[in-house]
């Protein structure tokens, strides 16, 4: 049974909820919807700059992902524990 569009309604939780995420990943709300229903339909949501498929950073700089650990060494390389075994065969 289809729906009409026009007459599809969001409760003020739903509109609150859809304002917070395009505020936190940067993006109209008309793009985010329209995230959810690529990502509904089992089709990965497309970049609307350049038609392009997300890449994985793109992905998870939208989730709110890099930059997220706060603590922790910054560069593992730094430190010889680390590197150790690091090339061998």
């Amino acid at each position: 049974m289809a729906i009409d569009p026009r007459e599809i309604q969001l409760t003020e939780e739903q509109k609150r909820r859809l304002a917070e995420i395009a505020d936190k990943s940067d993006k109209p709300w008309s793009e985010v919807l329209a995230d959810a229903i690529h990502s509904l339909s089992g089709n990965p949501p497309m970049s609307s700059e350049s038609n392009h498929q997300e890449t994985p950073f793109e992905r998870a700089t939208r989730l709110g992902l890099v930059g997220c650990v706060k603590q922790g060494e910054t560069d593992l390389s730094t430190n010889p524990l680390h590197m150790e075994g690091f090339g061998e065969s």
